[in-house]
């Protein structure tokens, strides 16, 4: 999760962690937009996060200030598919409530209210 929404650059001591998608995301749509988003997805991924391999990474757009980021992958050595749900807005300044982050459809963060 925080490979995908670090942008490149913003950490110190070590630039190149992140990826290109918190920079692309809102830029103008164009029809190569969609297949730029799933490549800079994938190269973060295999640069960050070698314990994965991606199967495969959808891009939705149901809102114009609104990307979802699906990130279907099997943890290596393991036969165990997940799918995890990366979702976007425009706005900086908004807060994502941790139940939106999931993996399989189920809470990312756990429980939170029950600790």
């Amino acid at each position: 999760m925080v490979v995908m929404t670090t942008p490149d650059g913003r950490r110190f001591n070590q630039p190149d962690f992140g990826s290109l998608l918190p920079l692309m995301l809102f830029e103008q749509y164009t029809y190569s937009l969609e297949g730029e988003l799933r490549q800079a997805t994938e190269a973060a991924l295999k640069a960050w996060v070698p314990q994965i391999f991606v199967e495969k990474v959808s891009i939705d757009m149901p809102q114009s200030n609104f990307v979802l980021i699906i990130i279907q992958y099997v943890i290596k050595g393991t036969a165990r598919r997940e799918t995890l749900e990366l979702p976007y807005r425009s706005n900086d300044d908004v807060k994502f409530d941790s139940d939106i982050f999931t993996i399989n459809r189920r809470p990312y963060f756990g429980d939170i209210d029950n600790g």
